[in-house]
């Protein structure tokens, strides 16, 4: 080893990884906004969003959100540790699955990682490797998932909220991340059944491709097979029964204020049979739609189109905040729900993201 190597290393700043304490709110915020500014879908967030949103939420395990700090870097007062002495370079995020219960119930249990970045200006000092191994050593067992769907507090596990970055229904790792995406694959990581993407929809332009022959949808559709269609949101949630294997709508209630619509299908016993449901996404002139679904007994008649349409129609034209979106985009799966990608690309959806879910066993 030269002596300028040895120099070099020794002047490195001390990094200390710990878990996430209520007095490092600030610096944590300041470093999030900084770290995911420009990403898709990104949205700045407040110390009182980020405590509500995640530590206020019950899967939130403090043990889990890790914090690398060094105490000899240059100083910022942005990103400083509540004492002042320290300076927040990296975090990781990991989830233990949470009692089964509520909102809970439907997700499968197993040990997640929603998130993990080094700033780039104190990357290659092996930051990244210390807080994915703190991570997996507080799972404790594989497999570990890495940027899936169904992760609780910033996702949708709890309710129809958008993220904070990434698309309409978790934070996701974009096909394009190219470099987080070599980390995790020489540290066992593999991509798990590839497909998972993003759909957008410029409502102007399909409304306008529409003029010639617009259908009006109509609820003869459903009622031709015993159905009828109820309008829900935040301020009139669904009151009917759902399936046990599915129960979702009826845990949502207000939300917690936090805004949502959707069309229910149901039978002459309030069951659900079909549903499609949207919300606001930062960028309060686009739509993220959530939770399209159909009874198999009742499909290929024509039903889940008529969702759809009539869903596209509310989007764009209802008064806010049901509507008045000038775009709508949905997440989805080019395998596992090609029916749906094939509605979506009928009425002009196009594919503007790719998603990569990584997993190691």
């Amino acid at each position: 080893m030269s002596p300028a190597k040895s120099r070099s290393e020794g002047s490195r700043p001390r990094t200390q990884l710990r878990a996430m304490r209520r007095q490092d709110l600030p610096a944590l915020v300041a470093f999030w906004n900084r770290a995911f500014a420009g990403r898709r879908n990104y949205r700045p967030i407040s110390v009182e969003g980020f405590r509500s949103r995640i530590l206020d939420c019950p899967a939130y395990d403090p043990a889990g959100l890790i914090l690398a700090w060094q105490r000899d870097a240059p100083a910022d007062a942005a990103h400083a540790s509540a004492n002042g002495t320290e300076t927040l370079v990296g975090l990781v995020h990991a989830f233990r699955p949470p009692e089964q219960t509520g909102h809970y119930q439907r997700w499968r249990a197993g040990h997640a990682i929603a998130t993990l970045y080094v700033d780039p200006a104190h990357r290659n000092q092996g930051i990244g490797s210390r807080l994915l191994q703190a991570a997996e050593n507080w799972l404790y067992y594989c497999p570990v998932d890495f940027g899936g769907q169904a992760l609780p507090c910033y996702g949708g596990v709890e309710g129809p909220r958008a993220p904070f970055y990434g698309s309409s229904q978790h934070l996701g790792v974009s096909a394009r991340d190219t470099e987080l995406l070599r980390f995790l694959s020489r540290r066992g990581y593999a991509v798990n059944v590839p497909g998972d993407v993003s759909m957008t929809l410029d409502l102007a332009a399909r409304a306008k491709a529409q003029r010639a022959a617009r259908s009006d949808p109509s609820a003869e559709r459903p009622a031709a097979s015993g159905l009828r269609v109820i309008a829900i949101s935040h301020e009139a949630p669904f009151t009917g029964r759902e399936r046990p294997e599915r129960v979702e709508y009826s845990l949502w209630g207000d939300n917690g204020g936090s805004p949502y619509a959707g069309l229910v299908l149901a039978d002459g016993e309030d069951m659900l049979q079909g549903v499609i449901s949207w919300y606001p996404l930062e960028e309060r002139s686009r739509a993220g739609i959530f939770g399209f679904w159909l009874a198999a007994e009742l499909r290929r008649r024509g039903l889940g189109a008529y969702l759809l349409d009539r869903a596209l129609d509310e989007i764009a034209d209802a008064p806010s905040p049901r509507g008045g979106y000038a775009a709508v985009e949905v997440q989805t799966h080019l395998v596992r729900h090609a029916t749906a990608v094939q509605l979506y690309e009928a009425r002009g959806f196009q594919v503007d993201e790719a998603w990569v879910h990584l997993v190691k066993t």
